[in-house]
């Protein structure tokens, strides 16, 4: 009899934590959808930016030995860049006229720099993390609170864990030829005005392809340029001790 009796209690409970886990549909789905992309901010009518860039080369320099002739080369370099959702960014560099660097790696490098973060920028900055279709989107609440979202687009697996503030904390993405996780930080607005939302003001990105692994540590604060923030001091950790320091200035905007 207590047999039958425990045997009840456990099919019980483990209908009980099915049910909280089965995938939300129709109006309860759609809600979710909703708060997730209010709960944040992410520019979605930004369509470019124009500013002059200021870097900041001091660790990499301390890597290279302190290396003199590289930081005075380093220091005299004059960038603009124009960035546009859905285009490669382009860069405009000034040189001064001793530089003894190799121009043509040093423009590729800072293409992969710059380029690298406008490009992460436009995808997970300044864009919702549903890709569309929404109807593609899977959605399981989690016990003790929270989502769990699931979503497949251009063979990438996505597994996203939200908060009960409907925050995205983590994004797992998987496909065929890489694996890899980014961990999100909120911060309010430092001078928040009407309508002001949270902003990621972190993010943590690892990534697995093949044997060959990356981290990358990104730490940003927004300017405000025609009535949409848009990012002013970036710093980005890209291992073995080296964070670049990247200052955006005398910005312009553009709107889709």
């Amino acid at each position: 009899m207590r047999t039958v009796r425990w045997s009840i209690l456990f099919l019980a409970c483990a209908f009980s934590v099915t049910a909280q886990q089965a995938p939300l549909e129709g109006p309860e789905r759609q809600a979710v959808l909703r708060q997730l992309d209010a709960s944040y901010y992410h520019p979605d009518n930004l369509a470019s930016i124009e500013c002059n860039v200021g870097l900041d080369f001091s660790s990499v320099i301390a890597a290279l030995g302190g290396n003199a002739d590289a930081a005075k080369s380093l220091s005299g370099i004059s960038i603009k860049v124009k960035a546009a959702r859905g285009e490669i960014t382009k860069l405009e560099v000034s040189w001064p006229p001793d530089t003894k660097l190799n121009k043509e790696q040093m423009q590729q490098s800072l293409q992969q720099m710059v380029g690298g973060f406008f490009q992460m920028y436009w995808s997970v900055f300044a864009a919702s993390i549903v890709t569309p279709p929404a109807d593609a989107v899977s959605i399981e609440p989690r016990a003790g609170g929270g989502y769990t979202m699931h979503q497949r687009s251009n063979n990438m697996d996505t597994l996203a864990s939200l908060d009960q503030d409907f925050l995205p904390n983590q994004l797992e993405l998987h496909s065929a030829v890489m694996n890899g996780t980014m961990d999100f930080h909120f911060s309010a607005s430092e001078n928040p005005q009407p309508g002001d939302l949270r902003r990621i003001t972190g993010l943590d990105v690892s990534q697995q392809v093949a044997s060959s692994s990356m981290q990358i540590k990104i730490d940003l604060d927004y300017q405000r340029v025609d009535g949409l923030a848009i990012p002013h001091r970036v710093s980005m950790g890209l291992g073995r001790g080296m964070t670049v320091g990247m200052e955006l200035t005398g910005c312009s905007v553009s709107r889709r």
